[in-house]
């Protein structure tokens, strides 16, 4: 019985200086921090740019740049089934796993898709062309958010785009 206390006092003071394993601390997700914010920069063309957040409770804050129909800041709702969506749209892409970096284009005037998710921990991921693989997805995702928020709304059609020229 006294060999058996020794053994857990020798394991407990291991514990207590620091060499027992410990697993580093999952990031807290800000409360402050949109669900998702999306970007989608210019180009030399016709692209649009613009930058959407949306909130946990469904807040939409628009924000167009330029070769779009609607310039400045909007605010919007989305119904809970939306955010459901959203958060249905992300797990398909299985954004977690999806590098930070898709895609780098050789060209300075390629748009780029920013994607930041807060939840389960803050990721975000660039992807600056192309559409094959893994950057594939992140076009099918960043098309599933303009859907899911109706972004077309603001951002106009592909022949009011193509009418902002360079």
């Amino acid at each position: 019985m006294l060999e058996r206390a020794a053994i857990v006092l020798v394991v407990a003071a291991g514990c207590a200086s620091g060499t027992a394993h410990v697993s580093p601390p999952t990031p807290a997700v800000d409360p402050n921090a949109p669900l998702l914010s999306f970007e989608r920069s210019a180009c030399e063309g016709d692209c649009p740019a613009y930058k959407i957040d949306v909130e946990h409770d469904g807040t939409v804050r628009y924000d167009g740049r330029s070769c779009v129909q609607t310039r400045g800041r909007v605010l919007a709702q989305l119904s809970s089934e939306k955010v459901d969506a959203l958060r249905a749209a992300i797990a398909r892409a299985d954004f977690a796993r999806l590098a930070e970096r898709c895609c780098v284009c050789p060209f300075d005037d390629a748009p780029t898709i920013t994607i930041t998710v807060a939840d389960p921990a803050p990721k975000t991921i660039e992807n600056a062309c192309g559409s094959q693989g893994r950057a594939g997805i992140v076009r099918e995702l960043a098309d599933s958010i303009d859907a899911i928020v109706d972004a077309k709304q603001w951002i106009g059609t592909d022949s009011d785009q193509r009418r902002c020229g360079p």
